[in-house]
């Protein structure tokens, strides 16, 4: 079994902001902001904003995002911010200064204008001051995939790039936004290319081949978002079915029953209706006034320090571009130059550099992080996750029996629970805490709790209920974790969770069986055949596993055929005895009761060796009674 201890919304969706465009040039790697520049620091409710800019400008963008967040919630209560890691958006100039930020792996400059990258710890938006609609569809097509990952989980991907490329084209001026306008490349292609079948789009998934094949990759997107549109636009009735389905079913939706219950129609008739709309629908978009949105409009200028600045700087590009390393640790070490005090740079100087394995000097700055952010959570949570990560690097494989708990793990321990104290709704560190105790042979109920609390601030997370299973499992509560299995069944659609956890308790029985067998095979060993047989006998008539049957069938032929070989000796030595006996009474004269001995001895016998002895002493007996006998006399 596998411990899965990070977020799952990391790196799935990533890769369509990195490839926005496809316009590539030279460039240096990010340069420290010089100390002429002025940058400034707003707080919205949701979002964190740095600019080289006028603070107004940053307070517009983000509201701007704020609303693109209430059209998403659209009139339904918000989301809980509980769990949710913070979302901080860097605002560069213009160009040339957001270029050293996009270096590639190869030392170009990608060409997007914006772009979105969950983590685990922060969220960040990179982007240009002027962003304009195309850079803007990218930020929001993002934001959208891990809108739906926190609030619905693992949704199929045609509804996740469906509603992503829905949100996409949203336009707003000062008090209205226009939500759904049609992507003229998606209505040109489906006008000159066939709609793919839909039992073929509700199966696809990022493994797929069509879904990487030109093509058929177009036709997803194309049609992915059409079907979106038609859903929400095309007829008021299927909108209030899609909703509720979201709301509700999450990802069951490529079943062809889950797909009927909840739309009413079957494939064949949803694709008649969609290719109706592909080929007479004008794609009418929504228009909305901010003021029946419920948008909350606050913001606030923060004071914005030279140290912090370039930690912020530092940490996107740790986030954002990891490849570059030198570059974002020459920013945390500069900020840490001018703050020797400034925890949350020692944690992230440290992050990278336990990631590269210089865990010396790591270690070093995780200390000083602790020492001086001591009322921080997230130096204690890196601390705690860098170390939980040592240990699983020599423990991959989460045992039902572990053997002794590493000393890495032990510490990680004491500094997430430390981290969960301080943050208590800081959910990932409630996550890494329950996956110490993956790796513990102890009392599980701390781990546990930690679990349930994060599965009550992420309830979308898959990951989490696995490894709450794992841990019921270890306990012996096999009802909790079937319960906790078939919610990850049904809702996950990460192929190694899946796949996990359809092992899991498969693995779990085996063990128990497994522990089971070897109980009554030592009851056997021990003469206790009564026993051994009973145990082996009730294994038999539940396990599943043929190759156990058939070695149980084996066992207990051996053990019959032994126990009548034991009860063939037995009686044997139980004659041979009385022979004896008989014996000793002819030596000592008493005739008559020897051979009354004999005489109930003989019929029982089958030994040859035992009978011809038997049968000669019988004789010797008869010629000594015969000789002393009053008739002889």
């Amino acid at each position: 079994m596998t411990a899965h201890c990070s977020a799952p919304w990391g790196g799935r969706w990533r890769a369509g902001a990195v490839v926005f465009c496809v316009a590539f040039l030279a460039t240096r790697a990010a340069a420290l902001p010089g100390d002429n520049e002025h940058w400034s620091q707003v707080r919205t409710r949701n979002f964190i904003l740095l600019g080289r800019s006028d603070p107004n400008d940053l307070i517009r963008t983000g509201l701007r995002l704020e609303r693109f967040r209430a059209v998403l919630e659209n009139g339904r209560a918000p989301s809980p911010e509980s769990g949710v890691s913070p979302t901080t958006i860097i605002v560069f100039k213009d160009e040339l200064c957001f270029a050293p930020y996009k270096r590639t792996a190869d030392g170009k400059t990608a060409g997007y204008g914006g772009i979105f990258v969950p983590g685990v710890d922060r969220n960040y938006i990179g982007m240009n001051a002027d962003w304009d609609d195309d850079e803007s569809n990218i930020v929001f097509h993002e934001y959208v995939h891990f809108f739906l990952s926190h609030r619905y989980g693992d949704v199929p991907l045609w509804l996740h790039e469906g509603l992503a490329e829905y949100y996409s084209t949203c336009r707003m001026n000062k008090n209205e936004v226009d939500v759904g306008r049609p992507i003229d490349s998606h209505v040109q292609y489906l006008a000159e290319k066939p709609l793919m079948p839909l039992g073929d789009l509700f199966e696809m998934n990022t493994d797929s081949k069509d879904y990487s094949e030109g093509e058929r990759q177009g036709v997803f997107y194309a049609e992915s978002w059409a079907l979106v549109h038609y859903l929400l636009l095309g007829n008021a009735a299927r909108a209030t079915q899609l909703q509720t389905f979201l709301d509700s079913s999450g990802g069951l939706i490529s079943q062809p029953d889950a797909f009927t219950q909840a739309f009413g129609a079957g494939h064949e008739a949803m694709q008649q209706q969609l290719d109706d709309y592909v080929h007479n629908a004008d794609f009418r978009y929504l228009h909305l006034k901010f003021s029946s949105l419920t948008t909350d409009e606050t913001a606030e200028v923060l004071p914005l320090s030279r140290p912090e600045l370039l930690y912020t700087l530092g940490d996107y590009v740790a986030h954002v571009t990891p490849w570059q390393v030198e570059a974002a640790e020459a920013h945390l070490r500069e900020a840490l130059r001018l703050d020797s005090s400034h925890a949350r740079a020692h944690a992230a100087l440290a992050a990278l550099l336990a990631k590269r394995d210089a865990w010396p000097e790591a270690e070093e700055h995780f200390q000083k992080a602790i020492e001086t952010g001591s009322a921080d959570a997230l130096p204690f949570y890196l601390y705690g996750k860098a170390q939980l990560e040592r240990g699983m690097a020599h423990r991959r494989d989460v045992a039902i029996n572990p053997g002794p708990l590493p000393e890495s793990i032990q510490a990680a321990r004491g500094l997430l629970a430390r981290s969960v104290e301080l943050a208590p709704n800081f959910a990932e560190a409630s996550v890494a805490l329950g996956c110490t105790y993956l790796y513990d042979p102890g009392d599980l109920t701390d781990g546990i709790a930690a679990l349930d609390h994060a599965r009550q601030l992420l309830p979308a997370r898959m990951d989490i209920p696995h490894n709450l299973m794992m841990l019921c499992l270890r306990r012996g509560d096999r009802t909790s974790a079937e319960t906790l299995a078939n919610e990850v069944l049904l809702h996950s659609r990460d192929a190694t969770i899946i796949a996990d956890a359809n092992q899991v308790l498969e693995r779990y029985d085996q063990h128990l069986e497994g522990k089971q067998f070897s109980e009554g095979v030592a009851k056997l060993n021990a003469h206790d055949y009564t026993g051994g047989i009973a145990i082996l006998e009730s294994l038999r008539a539940t396990t599943q596993n043929s190759e156990l049957a058939g070695q149980i069938d084996k066992l207990l032929r051996e053990v019959q055929a032994a126990r009548q070989d034991d009860a063939k000796a037995a009686a044997l030595n139980r004659q041979i005895d009385e022979y004896n006996v008989a014996s000793q009474k002819t030596r000592e004269g008493d005739y008559a009761g020897a051979m009354a001995i004999l005489r109930r001895l003989a019929p029982q016998v089958t030994d040859p060796d035992l009978a011809k002895h038997v049968k000669q002493l019988t004789k010797d007996l008869r010629t000594a009674l015969d000789a002393t006998s009053p008739a002889r006399r």
